[in-house]
């Protein structure tokens, strides 16, 4: 059922793009459901990088289930590598990159937009989509305040340690959801929605 809306969204009479298809997902869960009982049902332990595994797994499978070619851990320069890519099968281009990182202090999140910015570089500025997922051990989310400078950075770039100028690109190009979860029993966590942060 999610994979058939997921198709009707990408090549129904809606005509509806690769970030309708995130929200719509996002909105129902329904590959999260149907795919990743263990993060929706039954609860994932918050050890290592069991969550971040998770995150990768999931917008993998939206991006396959929505008809695209798809990739975790795609390098995008040296030294970096997209969380995870969505390609447009007919044409080859690259349609969509991610990020996925559990929030900490803050700095974690602004370096995942850096790598947005160098993957929207390295896969020659196809990408339409550059979406930030983040998570946090918090069960609420965050405030406005704590995420605006994301956008701030997208948009006027950074140099790196090397001295390399990466431009920005426009701010709204960048999207950026939060996910939330529930806690089960000691330290498991359950996924409990996915909501789209705005640039305030």
């Amino acid at each position: 059922m999610g994979a058939s809306r997921l198709m009707f969204l990408m090549f129904g009479g809606d005509s509806m793009g690769d970030l309708d298809v995130l929200r719509d997902e996002f909105d129902s869960l329904l590959l999260a459901d149907e795919h990743f009982p263990m993060w929706r049902n039954w609860g994932v332990e918050d050890t290592s990088v069991a969550v971040h595994s998770l995150g990768l797994s999931y917008l993998l499978t939206i991006g396959q289930q929505a008809g695209y070619a798809a990739c975790c851990e795609y390098p995008v320069a040296a030294n970096v590598r997209a969380d995870c890519v969505w390609w447009n099968k007919d044409s080859k281009e690259a349609v969509a990159a991610f990020e996925f990182e559990r929030h900490k202090n803050g700095a974690e999140l602004k370096e995942k937009v850096e790598n947005l910015l160098i993957a929207y570089q390295g896969l020659s500025q196809q990408p339409r989509l550059l979406s930030l997922v983040f998570w946090t051990k918090k069960f609420y989310a965050l405030e406005a305040s704590e995420l605006k400078g994301l956008w701030q950075l997208f948009g006027s770039g950074f140099t790196t340690r090397d001295g390399v100028r990466i431009p920005g690109s426009e701010p709204s190009r960048l999207h950026v959801f939060e996910c939330t979860h529930s806690e089960i029993g000691t330290d498991r966590l359950m996924l409990r929605n996915i909501k789209e942060r705005i640039n305030r």
